[in-house]
């Protein structure tokens, strides 16, 4: 079996500054983002594979340091994901097909420490509002009985909310007065989670004793309730290190 992978990730994060950087009437703006994408194939004619995703997110930021050290700010969260994948045995033929998007907003507060002329640490507390769909369809063709043959789908489709409360905590080392490098120590989160689950299933049939078909749905809510704690964000690197530019 032959099989070929292309994965391609961009990660960027951005701090733009202006004024004394941490003084009071100081302003930044700034924005992480990501992309990435990425496919695989099997050639083997007994077993057939594709399989493809894509996802993207923006993260934008403004704040005010309303005084020396003392910054309140605004975050916008934007994402999209989607993928797909197609398999085929010569028995069993099934196509999967995943979309996710969310956005949100929030505010935050952030308190700068000076350790050393050029090293701050930081805390952040952070109160996020956001709401995502995720979209699943799944496809499966398979022959029964010898001559009978099934075509069953399935969708589920998820709409979350989110109410999410984040302390982090960092570091800041100025590299000169207009470029930084901040890294994420570690979050502390609490969420509460509202969702709701719709799931519809249909089968046909077809060939010999076929004809039939039928379809049913169901729907579930739930509430969660969480707490976590992660250091550098799982170690993700668009959490550990930012590079920050002041002017």
């Amino acid at each position: 079996m032959k099989v070929k992978f292309v994965i391609i990730v961009c990660l960027l994060n951005v701090t733009i500054s202006t004024y004394s950087q941490t003084s009071k009437g100081g302003r930044f703006v700034g924005a992480n983002f990501n992309v990435s994408g990425g496919n695989s194939e099997s050639e083997n004619p007994n077993d057939q594979g594709f399989s493809k995703k894509f996802s993207f997110g923006v993260h934008p930021y403004v704040g005010y340091y309303i005084n020396d050290n003392h910054a309140l700010g605004l975050i916008i969260n934007y994402s999209l994901s989607n993928s797909r994948s197609e398999h085929d045995d010569n028995v069993n033929q099934s196509i999967r097909d995943n979309h996710s998007q969310s956005i949100g907003g929030g505010v935050f507060l952030r308190r700068n420490f000076l350790i050393h002329e050029k090293i701050h640490l930081f805390i952040q507390p952070e109160i996020i509002l956001s709401f995502q769909n995720i979209l699943n369809t799944d496809s499966l063709s398979f022959v029964q009985n010898g001559s009978q043959s099934i075509q069953r789908n399935t969708k589920t489709d998820v709409n979350t909310t989110d109410i999410r409360a984040n302390f982090r905590a960092g570091l800041i080392y100025f590299l000169g007065p207009h470029f930084s490098v901040e890294a994420n120590i570690f979050t502390l989160g609490a969420t509460n989670s509202s969702r709701t689950i719709i799931q519809s299933q249909g089968e046909s049939a077809s060939g010999q004793g076929g004809g039939s078909s039928f379809i049913q749905s169901e729907e579930l809510n739930q509430n969660n309730f969480d707490i976590t704690f992660n250091f550098t964000n799982n170690f993700s690197l668009t959490d550990i290190f930012t590079v920050n530019y002041y002017f």
